[in-house]
């Protein structure tokens, strides 16, 4: 294999791992907003009302976004220094 190729297979399953986890979230937290419109009386759909489900995405979006970024770019850079 070539130099550093492990390394950006890594890098690849860390993409594929952390955007899977990241829509496995989105998935619940989307089942969790069906319930609370269709009527069930679940504590949760009291606390994430109006701006606080929004904000919840977005920070996740964000934060997994930078996530991803930091973690490719610390192991590709970590490989171009060897």
């Amino acid at each position: 294999m070539a130099k550093g190729s492990i390394q950006i297979m890594i890098s690849f399953i860390i993409i594929f791992v952390a955007s899977f986890s990241l829509l496995y979230v989105f998935d619940s937290l989307n089942q969790i907003s069906m319930k609370c419109e269709k009527g069930y009386k679940l504590e949760i759909c009291n606390l994430l009302k109006g701006f606080t489900f929004v904000g919840l995405i977005v920070l996740l979006l964000i934060g997994g976004l930078i996530g991803i970024i930091a973690t490719v770019a610390y192991i590709l850079f970590s490989t171009l220094s060897k």
